[in-house]
């Protein structure tokens, strides 16, 4: 695997981009094929415990993530949890980005959603409708009709057989 590869996983919360991220991640190894997982969640987790929602501290939480995954992926693939076009457009332009759209029914996600702490919760339905809208992506996966492995066996199948898409459609259809 080339250097600057970066594997965005593109779902809603509770779609499964941790899960599936964590298994491409070991499989990937095990290939010989060391590779990182960063979650977006560590980044927010990592910010400081404030009594408020601060959009600016957020919005450059956000910036440093995505800078983090490309700047990390100049030394190992990445494996990430998080895409904004308008950001990841500069920065990973001379990356190989492997796009995957992480996709289940509502009821699922608001299922998936009610198992985590309540700070974690009713964000799906707030980002379900339209999540997807104007991304391109080289594997598009159902997390509630195939389990984990089946997910990651389909990304590494698409993988294998090369020349990713779906990053560079999607950038130029935010233009």
């Amino acid at each position: 695997m080339p250097h600057h590869t970066v594997f965005v996983l593109s779902g809603p919360p509770a779609s499964g981009k941790t899960t599936t991220a964590a298994l491409l991640q070991r499989r990937l190894s095990e290939r010989g094929e060391p590779t990182l997982h960063l979650e977006l969640d560590a980044f927010i987790d990592a910010l400081p415990d404030t009594a408020g929602f601060d959009p600016d501290e957020f919005e450059r939480m956000e910036r440093a993530y995505h800078r983090s995954v490309a700047e990390s992926a100049r030394e190992l693939p990445v494996v990430a949890d998080h895409l904004r076009p308008d950001l990841d457009a500069d920065l990973l332009a001379d990356h190989e980005v492997w796009l995957v759209g992480l996709r289940c029914a509502l009821s699922e996600l608001e299922r998936r959603e009610a198992e985590r702490p309540p700070e974690r919760r009713g964000f799906a339905s707030e980002q379900f409708e339209g999540y997807h809208r104007g991304r391109t992506y080289d594997v598009e996966l159902d997390t509630a009709e195939h389990p984990p492995a089946a997910c990651v066996d389909r990304i590494l199948a698409r993988y294998d057989r090369g020349s990713p898409e779906g990053f560079a459609a999607t950038i130029a259809d935010a233009d």
